[in-house]
């Protein structure tokens, strides 16, 4: 069937039908996804910069930490309750890793950090923070000569209590 000078082929490659308008026709529909699924990928870049950011958090208390000089600190990793933060502690000089990385835990309002240490006879070796298991509840994980150990630190407790 030819034009029939409506604006309207029925022949030809673009074969429309009634259930179909021009746009449709015309590639329009398939730009319009196109748009959508890319701004929904700069939404979502956008949200992941943003939660990646270096800011604190609302509601995050400041805290200053002061290390032994010689010795550097990580970045804080919050409690998921926000009742307590762990970093690293580490040496400057990068001497052995093996007995110079610690765990430290800081409470907001109270001076100082603790060091979360491993029970004799391996306290001397190093402890490294692995991951919040809970709020309040913080996972270590150290490299002794003998064996690999995990542990919980609990920030209530102040204690610390071996994996098996």
């Amino acid at each position: 069937m030819a034009d029939s000078g409506r604006g309207l082929s029925l022949s030809g490659p673009k074969r429309c039908n009634a259930l179909y308008n021009r746009s449709v026709c015309g590639g329009a529909v398939r730009t319009f996804r196109a748009n959508v699924a890319f701004l929904a990928v700069v939404v979502f870049l956008a949200s992941c910069l943003a939660s990646c950011s270096r800011e604190p958090e609302l509601g995050t208390p400041a805290i200053q930490i002061s290390v032994p000089s010689g010795d550097v600190a990580g970045e804080l990793s919050w409690s998921p309750d926000r009742r307590c933060a762990a970093f690293v502690i580490s040496n400057r000089d990068g001497h052995s890793p093996l007995t110079t990385t610690r765990v430290g835990v800081v409470e907001p309002g109270v001076d100082g950090y603790r060091e979360v240490r491993l029970p004799a006879p391996n306290e001397r070796f190093s402890t490294i923070l692995e991951r919040w298991e809970s709020p309040g509840v913080l996972r270590v994980h150290a490299t002794t000569p003998d064996a690999e150990l995990s542990a919980r630190y609990s920030c209530s407790s102040r204690k610390l209590e071996l994996i098996p």
